[in-house]
């Protein structure tokens, strides 16, 4: 075993300088960010309006890639693979491997008694443990904890020397030369991990491939509820280790790990030099060099409890640092991005660009383009719909309605699949909460020139840990208990568990995709009247929503959008989009039809699998085909609010009990109540009254026909004599009349 002193916590960056943040941009990146910033203020001075069209395009462009990349993501997490391992596996008698956890604390000697008997209590045998506390030499009161608390044999207090810089990935290399293990883990100090963690991570290891060099557990908090930061932060987390990362390890691909609860090959990880101890976010680095070196890595279905901060100054100072850190990743393995694309393959590259280099750059450009559509919506400046011609706000309108509705779906879901059910209520404000990750990436983007080693330590215990603390039974598939409170408020007056991170399912090795907490209808007779009733609702839908559908309310939006009219010029740029695919008048009306009539069926075919199943795979696609019906239609929100109606029969059916009505039913039911208050918006635009559809029907005569917009005629709509046609047409002419100053924006007539 080596001595401390004969230990280099820096050797990756004497060894492998490429590879480290030792220098944060090397003197070609700044020459090219010179050159880079140089051509746009040039190109901004001389031709104002060509670049500030050409940024809006690639902005345009790029969200529209990042929105399709996350939906992928959740799709590819539908079939993702998590290691699991029966329980007769960790249970049975055999000679476990040493393990090593790292416990890097600074200046937290409050946890030091805690986190010491949470780590005692762990599931694996104290022998086989190695457990180091890696502590700063000049943090005497931890240490002076530490020294106090008694301790089971093999665990040590290893105190770090002061050097630069002041770093935990510096501390950690310094327990990773000292580890005895063959497998290593690390631990924040107030981390909950689940008893079994580590028998879980030794058999994943066995059963996986050489190649596999690191596990990652998925991480959750313990004090979700305590305030709305908190319930945003759990959502975050939700979204991103329960559905994003699983994605991620399904298609293969550069994982960047979290900050705690990554096991490793100790080998491994010593061949790869350890961590750099001058990224500040140096898991994600990590796991960038392991696929660099051909190694992958894996999810495992055990998830560690933190404590969520819960004080948005500190928040934001955490979310600083972790930005901050991936733009240290980027510009670092972008040294050399040919080699970089050899290594990772082009698969991978284009992952790295869409997770360390999008994310980061999605939070700088938010403000810039929250603060143009709140300019376009409130104060209408004069040359703003230059920047957005007909192709990019069509783009641009699909990101902004649907693109992130889809973000804060995508957070609802893991929260669902967590089974923190009162979190989906709060994460329908979620967009407050990308506020406040702009706001950091704006500070770490700057402070990472002006201070790139500056580690903004996280604040713990900054209330009470108890409040809202959810277990390991609420976060998988196993049923939860009756309440999501503290082990103390289910069984008040009895001592609290050894380990609140103990999962409270006998079988926790399941994954949620094997033990979905719901059991099998019992009951095939209701099961066929709720089958019986949902064809009736299809057969009245037919009458009610489908003929309903006009062909002049697409047509008058495509007439927009071929720019062939002014009233482009009353909204924004020169075209205007509609929720589906405009159409002429004589198409969309056989093929709104068609359509509706396949989702139609899609919403009885997906609602029967959802009865039988309880599976999230058939409950999304139904809510997504119940709003396409909407979106064929807005007369179709009757329908849309009967299956809400058969979802709340089919969640009795299933659980006999309405406990998770709430949760089910906003999954089910948002997305086509999104798309009716599309409908409305567009009615809002178009025909300046959002709640036209509620208007009786009226005739138009042949003295409003036709329109003249100054000298030149307006085109005819070939509009059917259908009465709903007829009481579009008058509606809008009355309305464009009475009402509003762009009565211009309307190009239509009725022939008959």
């Amino acid at each position: 075993m080596p001595a401390i002193q004969d230990i280099d916590p820096l050797e990756l960056a004497s060894k492998r300088p490429d590879w480290c943040a030792k220098v944060p941009l090397t003197l070609w990146q700044k020459f090219q960010l010179l050159l880079l910033v140089g051509a746009a203020v040039a190109c901004a001075v001389r031709h104002p309006w060509a670049s500030a069209k050409a940024f809006v395009l690639a902005s345009t462009v790029f969200y529209l890639l990042l929105t399709l990349y996350k939906l992928r993501l959740v799709a590819a997490s539908a079939r993702a693979a998590t290691s699991n391992s029966p329980t007769s596996a960790l249970s049975e008698p055999r000679d476990w491997p040493v393990y090593s956890i790292l416990v890097p604390m600074y200046k937290e000697p409050e946890v030091v008694p805690q986190m010491v008997r949470g780590l005692s209590e762990l599931d694996y045998p104290l022998e086989r443990l190695d457990v180091q506390l890696l502590l700063e030499e000049d943090d005497a009161a931890t240490i002076a904890a530490a020294r106090a608390t008694p301790m089971p044999a093999g665990f040590r207090v290893t105190v770090v020397p002061p050097s630069f810089p002041r770093t935990k990935p510096k501390a950690c290399n310094i327990g990773l030369g000292l580890a005895r293990g063959e497998y290593l883990v690390i631990y924040d100090a107030e981390d909950r991990p689940e008893r079994d963690q580590l028998k879980k991570a030794v058999l994943a290891f066995e059963s996986a491939s050489p190649r596999t060099a690191c596990i990652q557990s998925r991480l959750n908090f313990y004090n979700p509820r305590q305030n709305l930061l908190t319930r945003f932060f759990a959502g975050d987390y939700s979204a991103w280790f329960d559905l994003q990362l699983p994605g991620l390890s399904a298609l293969r691909a550069v994982i960047p790990l979290g900050g705690t609860s990554n096991h490793f090959r100790t080998a491994v990880l010593r061949e790869l030099l350890g961590w750099d101890a001058y990224n500040v976010t140096e898991d994600c680095d990590l796991g960038v060099r392991l696929c660099r070196a051909g190694y992958t890595t894996a999810m495992m279905d055990s998830t560690t409890w933190e404590e969520a901060c819960s004080s948005v100054p500190f928040w934001i100072r955490q979310r600083t640092r972790w930005i901050k850190g991936y733009i240290q990743t980027w510009f670092v393995h972008m040294r050399r991005p040919f080699r970089l694309l050899w290594e990772l393959g082009p698969r991978n590259f284009l992952h790295f660009q869409m997770l360390v280099g999008g994310a980061t750059l999605a939070g700088l450009l938010n403000p810039v383009f929250w603060t143009l559509a709140l300019l376009w919506f409130l104060v209408h400046p004069a040359g703003l719909d230059r920047l957005f011609p007909g192709p990019v706000f069509a783009i641009g309108a699909f990101c902004l309605f649907a693109g992130n509705f889809l973000f804060v779906y995508t957070i609802l879901l893991g929260c669902y699949r967590r089974r923190q059910d009162r979190l989906l209520w709060a994460n329908l404000l979620a967009p407050l909460y990308w506020v406040l990750m702009s706001i950091a990436a704006w500070r770490a983007f700057l402070q990472f020139f002006r201070n790139p080693f500056l580690w903004e330590k996280t604040q713990h215990a900054l209330g009470s840990r108890g409040k809202g603390r959810a277990t390991p039974s609420q976060s998988s598939g196993i049923p939860k208990p009756r309440r999501a409170e503290t082990p103390e408020s289910r069984n008040p007056g009895k001592p609290e568990p050894r380990n609140p991170g103990m999962p409270a399912s006998p079988n926790p090795a399941i994954p949620e995709s094997r033990n979905p907490g719901i059991p099998k209808s019992r009951n095939p007779a209701v099961t066929i009247l709720v089958a019986l009733l949902a064809l009736a609702v299809l057969a009245v839908s037919a009458e009610f929503g489908i003929w309903g559908i006009s062909a002049v309310y697409p047509a008058v939006g495509a007439e927009i959008a071929a720019g062939t009219t002014c009233g482009r010029q009353a909204l924004v740029g020169s075209s205007y989009w509609a929720p589906l695919p405009l159409l002429s008048g004589a198409l969309w009306a056989p093929l709104g039809f068609g359509i509706q009539t396949v989702l139609s069926l899609g919403v009885v075919l997906l609602g029967l699998a959802w009865l039988f199943t309880g599976s999230l795979a058939a409950l999304i696609p139904l809510a997504f085909a119940l709003a396409g019906t909407v979106l064929c239609g807005f007369s179709a929100w009757g329908f849309a609010a009967v299956g809400a109606v058969l979802l709340v029969l089919g969640i009795f059916v299933r659980w006999r009990r309405l406990k998770r009505l709430p949760a089910t039913l906003l999954l089910g039911v948002l997305p086509a109540v999104y798309a009716f208050l599309v409908w409305m918006l567009l009615d809002a635009l178009i025909l300046f009254d959002p709640l036209y559809f509620l208007k009786p029907a009226t005739v138009l005569t042949r003295s409003d026909i036709p329109l003249l917009f100054g000298n030149r005629p307006l085109p005819l709509l070939n509009c059917g004599k259908h009465q709903d046609d007829r009481a579009i047409l008058s509606g809008a002419l009355a309305a464009a009349k009475a009402r509003s100053p762009y009565a211009r924006i309307f190009v239509c007539g009725y022939e008959g």
